[in-house]
């Protein structure tokens, strides 16, 4: 049996708990989420929570929501594409603006639903609020000291709203492509505001030419974010350094 053979077993195989997966991900990112915050701020959390060394948990906790977000942010990806029928292809490490990340390789060709390949590319953003949530709801347990589980969560709620910008290459500019049908709707949002023309053009269409204007300035605004997520990756893994040392 080939590679390709072992692959294509390995998809069709996964295709079961993948489904189970990514529905109960759709199901619960948002009440995890809402009953962690919730429980954050009434103060119901065990106070055996806050009793261990701050100072000693504070980095861990970053380290852990950091890589535990990127990692299973990926892995979402995955669960989705395959409960819809799609095939994963492989998946590493990569370097994007030196900086190291997590990838994966799914091709959904074979997926047609608009709505399922939108799924595909908010399981990671889902994953992260998830995430949040339940490192949250662990202050009840009292296990793990209160700024553990508060840096792991913020880590991951930081993750989850970069990932929804429109910030090109990032999933909510995705999505929005997706949604509209669209493709590339940076560089072509850039040429419209570029030419003095089209400008004109749509300025006397009224509201909708307005409109379309300002989604243009939208989307290309939203790229100031891209840098501001290439900082906080690097500052993670400045963290991760010192930790190591």
């Amino acid at each position: 049996m080939d590679r390709h053979t072992d692959k294509r077993e390995w998809n069709k195989n996964c295709r079961g708990a993948a489904g189970v997966l990514n529905r109960l991900l759709m199901l619960s990112f948002c009440p995890l989420l809402w009953a962690g915050v919730h429980m954050l701020f009434d103060g119901s959390w065990c106070a055996a929570a806050s009793s261990a060394d701050g100072a000693a948990s504070f980095w861990p906790g970053i380290l852990v929501g950091y890589v535990s977000g990127i990692v299973l942010h990926e892995l979402a990806h995955v669960c989705a594409c395959l409960a819809y029928g799609g095939r994963v292809l492989g998946g590493g490490l990569m370097f994007r603006y030196f900086i190291p990340q997590v990838y994966v390789n799914i091709d959904w060709e074979c997926v047609r639903s608009r709505l399922k390949r939108v799924q595909i590319l908010a399981a990671g953003i889902e994953c992260n609020f998830a995430l949040a949530g339940f490192f949250l709801l662990l202050l009840k347990t009292g296990l793990f000291s209160r700024e553990f589980l508060q840096n792991a969560a913020t880590v991951n709620f930081i993750l989850g709203v970069l990932n929804t910008s429109l910030a090109d290459g990032l999933d909510g500019m995705q999505i929005y492509e997706q949604i509209l049908g669209e493709e590339n709707m940076v560089r072509k949002a850039r040429r419209l505001l570029g030419d003095r023309e089209s400008r004109r053009r749509l300025r006397s269409r009224k509201v909708n030419g307005y409109a379309v204007l300002l989604q243009c300035y939208l989307t290309v605004g939203m790229q100031l974010l891209l840098p501001l997520y290439l900082i906080f990756d690097l500052l993670s893994l400045c963290l991760i350094g010192r930790l190591a040392r």
